[in-house]
């Protein structure tokens, strides 16, 4: 494969990985109170500025080069099926859970 087409299958990696965390952020605002959305919200954003940068850390050995998008890509869509780990489990925890923010 050449590395426009490895680049490319990267990208829709990272997308398709961002695509399910936000219909999965989504979904989950809607159960919490307006406390709780606000302090998700707060959480996401640093999560994003977090992401970003080390995604930038990660690929910074290939800056410049034809690799750097798909090492980027590859971080991003890394980063974020963890993150959506992470969601599925304050969003699936059962009722009694006190590290549960909301059932």
């Amino acid at each position: 494969m050449i590395q426009a087409n490895l680049n490319m299958v990267s990208r829709c990696r990272a997308f398709a990985a961002d695509k399910r965390l936000d219909d999965l952020y989504g979904r989950y605002r809607k159960r919490l109170d307006a406390k709780q959305r606000e302090l998700l919200k707060q959480a996401q954003l640093a999560w994003l500025r977090f992401r970003t940068d080390w995604c930038k850390f990660v690929s910074s050995g290939v800056e410049g080069g034809s690799a750097y998008p798909m090492v980027a890509n590859q971080c991003y869509a890394k980063v974020t099926e963890a993150r959506v780990s992470e969601l599925e489990v304050v969003s699936t925890c059962k009722e009694g859970d006190l590290g549960c923010p909301a059932w």
